[in-house]
């Protein structure tokens, strides 16, 4: 299953993975990934279209370009998202 995820590392930077999440650990080295995105501060809320890198062990050139379709998340469920339930 794909997942789009905002991680926030070490380092306070956020990056922007598409990769396939583990379910025990999401989030984690665990995790597959296909493409990362080292977000910029505008684009910290929500990911950005293009600029996206290969992840080389999993993902294949050349890397996507996304495309909005819709609410990310429901209003109301910002704190059931994968990143708020990590955080805890």
């Amino acid at each position: 299953k794909l997942t789009l995820f905002r991680c926030t590392m070490r380092s306070s930077h956020k990056w922007w993975f598409l990769s396939e999440a583990d379910e025990e650990q999401p989030g984690t080295d665990k995790d597959i990934d296909y493409y990362q995105h080292k977000s910029k501060k505008h684009e910290e809320n929500e990911p950005p279209s293009f600029g996206w890198v290969t992840c080389r062990a999993s993902g294949i050139d050349p890397p996507p370009k996304l495309q909005s379709s819709g609410i990310m998340v429901p209003v109301g469920e910002e704190y059931n998202t994968m990143e708020h339930q990590l955080a805890r």
